[in-house]
């Protein structure tokens, strides 16, 4: 479900005034939330007296700094509730909850199940029975299975060669003088994509 967030953390003083005092000016009056926890003008006032005491602070007087402080918690602290019944009272509806002048949470795209690997082809390596394979990577993918066989017709037959996060590896201990075939398939979260189609080596 879309929510809102407070958004103050992390933000300067200053700026947590002004972007207080666009909330409040989008709150206020706003039909979508008729009763906040706190009255618009009780929130306005906090903000002022943030901004006063943080003016003072910033032309000398420490101390300011207690009473700036003080301001500053209750600012965030009744900001967050008021978020609370903002995304209670809306109920995931997106346009009342761009009209309370929250910014929008991020929200966790599902993830999909990766594609299927194209473009795998595979070498011969210098050192005898072994050999590269690499292939196109795949968007949304947190590893790749790499698997060979020397019998593709039989479906039991397939051995893993690696889990690589990169788009090629190596295989050792082939039999020389054998056809070798590989497919490469991408995982994540969400599962295991297609297998790619085979590629076959001569291993020498």
């Amino acid at each position: 479900m879309v929510k809102v967030k407070s958004a103050l953390s992390g933000l300067t003083i200053a700026q947590t005034v002004l972007s207080v005092n666009h909330t409040l000016t989008k709150m206020d009056g706003n039909p979508n939330f008729p009763n906040p926890p706190y009255p618009i003008s009780e929130l306005r006032a906090d903000n002022d007296s943030l901004s006063q005491c943080e003016q003072a602070f910033r032309g000398g007087d420490r101390l300011a700094k207690a009473p700036r402080d003080q301001s500053l918690t209750n600012v965030r602290t009744k900001m967050t509730l008021t978020v609370g019944y903002v995304n209670a009272e809306a109920k995931g509806d997106v346009h009342k909850l761009q009209s309370s002048g929250f910014e929008l949470a991020k929200t966790n795209t599902p993830a999909v199940v990766p594609g299927k690997v194209k473009k795998i082809s595979c070498t011969n390596e210098p050192e005898s029975g072994a050999c590269h394979i690499s292939w196109s990577g795949v968007k949304e993918r947190s590893f790749y299975i790499v698997q060979s066989t020397y019998t593709p017709e039989d479906s039991n037959s397939w051995m893993e060669v690696d889990h690589v996060t990169a788009i090629n590896c190596k295989a050792y201990g082939l039999t020389t003088g054998s056809w070798a075939y590989f497919r490469v398939c991408a995982v994540n979260r969400a599962g295991r994509g297609e297998w790619s189609s085979e590629a076959k080596l001569m291993v020498s």
